[in-house]
């Protein structure tokens, strides 16, 4: 028997898996660790993460044991190391073997490299890097009791939106160390549009407020939906709003998502793959998301 290990990235994270964490998770124990919640600031929250979290995995039949979430300070990191140690290779799940994923940036590396430095090997084997199969190579750690540690190759994050665009502009969409809100009110008929990589337009619906979180180097304008197109390709000309990458040169290098949600009063997000995510209340609208083609998009419970 075995537990997956699955690490994601709390700002980043929509909600969608990569099809090998899918087959390795499935049917299996699997424990949830979400890295850099340092970045949400005193908007952390604890409890809504959790069911942002579960709310994604549901999706695929997956529900996890347990769920920690770690920031980017050293004592944060190594609080976790050590009640996952307690829990799960000393403690009640002890002798099974472990398998590490995560995305590329998920914060995978830095928290091995922690529980590297708590580690003690008490086998006659040493750390070794295999290959599992023709196509997977893992870093393989002894465990006690002859179980063993497996920190797999980082998992595809092709539907990111950071695989679309430039690298100084992957620099820009990713926060280090915190991240900011653009606040206003959307009724039917306005559309924001977040530099010339992304935008929302509410389609029908009373008005409501939204808070979109983004990176800080990220800016939107808003305008009138029927002036969206003409306003977000002038600003891949102007680059007035950032982030403009110039490997989209027209409107055909986009495709839209359309969300409709019920008059219940909840708070709800919708989540762009490495971009951001819209915090509004469900008040009957529809929401159009228009971002580059094989961007994932999902709606979920409001993480903040």
């Amino acid at each position: 028997k075995m537990i997956v290990l699955y690490v994601v990235d709390l700002f980043a994270f929509s909600g969608i898996l990569d099809e090998d964490a899918v087959a390795l998770a499935k049917n299996k124990d699997i424990v949830v660790v979400g890295t850099k919640k340092n970045v949400f600031g005193k908007d952390f929250n604890e409890k809504k993460i959790e069911e942002c979290i579960n709310h994604g995995l549901e999706e695929y039949g997956i529900k996890p044991l347990r769920i920690f979430t770690v920031g980017k300070d050293q004592k944060s990191i190594d609080q976790v190391i050590d009640t996952f140690k307690e829990k799960i290779i000393d403690g009640e799940y002890k002798g099974r073997d472990v398998f590490m994923v995560g995305r590329k940036g998920s914060g995978k590396t830095t928290l091995i490299s922690a529980f590297l430095k708590k580690y003690s090997n008490q086998s006659n084997e040493n750390i070794s890097l295999e290959w599992l199969n023709k196509n997977l190579k893992a870093t393989i750690i002894p465990l006690p009791d002859g179980n063993k540690f497996y920190e797999l190759p980082d998992l595809s994050n092709n539907n990111s939106i950071v695989s679309k665009i430039e690298k100084p502009i992957q620099n820009l969409v990713t926060p280090k160390t915190s991240i900011t809100s653009h606040s206003g009110m959307l009724k039917g008929g306005e559309s924001v549009f977040v530099g010339s990589i992304a935008g929302f337009e509410v389609t029908e619906g009373e008005p409501t407020n939204y808070k979109y979180y983004c990176a800080p180097g990220v800016e939107t304008k808003k305008v009138m939906a029927s002036k969206f197109n003409d306003a977000f390709k002038n600003n891949m000309i102007t680059k007035l709003v950032r982030p403009v990458s110039s490997n989209f040169i027209s409107m055909l290098d986009f495709e839209v998502f359309e969300f409709c949600f019920e008059k219940d009063d909840i708070f709800h997000e919708i989540a762009i793959e490495g971009l951001g995510f819209f915090i509004f209340k469900g008040v009957g609208q529809t929401i159009r998301i228009c971002v580059p083609k094989g961007v994932y998009v999902g709606d979920s419970l409001g993480r903040i």
